[in-house]
């Protein structure tokens, strides 16, 4: 019984990985807003409703893919950013979502642009993902979305 429950489980972790995987190829191919999920179902070998399984909508599968994105550039950021953005609500006291533009060259965040959101947590959160430890991978350069949501 419980290796037939570990096969499942591995089933579908691959599963997971090939939707996302299709969805990275086709948004960056087409763009977003062009891409369907029928498309995406049909590029990861998937029936349509099992890709409904994972992700609710367009939305929450674009943001798993930003977080598999930062995750790989910079391991260990969601730690980072909790302990550098601690008190910033408790300071400005507003709910959002800062997006925010990370460039990585070599092994050092060289720029980050937060493009919307909360002006009053821009500051907050240059600071913090400069704390960060991000690696380009063995590219000249990466860049990366990064949301950063205070609630």
């Amino acid at each position: 019984m419980a290796t037939r429950l570990k096969l499942a489980q591995a089933r579908s972790q691959v599963r997971r990985r090939k939707i996302v995987a299709a969805a990275t190829r086709l948004f960056g191919r087409r763009g977003i807003a062009q891409t369907s999920l029928t498309d995406v179902a049909r590029l990861a070998g998937v029936p349509l409703p099992s890709l409904y399984d994972y992700f609710k909508d367009k939305r929450a599968l674009y943001e798993a893919i930003v977080k598999r994105e930062i995750s790989l550039a910079c391991p260990g950021y969601e730690a980072v950013l909790a302990s550098a953005l601690e008190e910033a609500i408790d300071r400005v006291g507003l709910k959002g979502t800062v997006q925010t533009l990370i460039k990585i060259r070599g092994n050092q965040v060289v720029e980050v642009t937060p493009t919307s959101g909360p002006k009053e947590y821009h500051k907050y959160v240059q600071a913090a993902v400069k704390r960060m430890r991000c690696t380009a991978g063995g590219a000249d350069e990466v860049q990366v979305s990064l949301p950063v949501i205070f609630s």
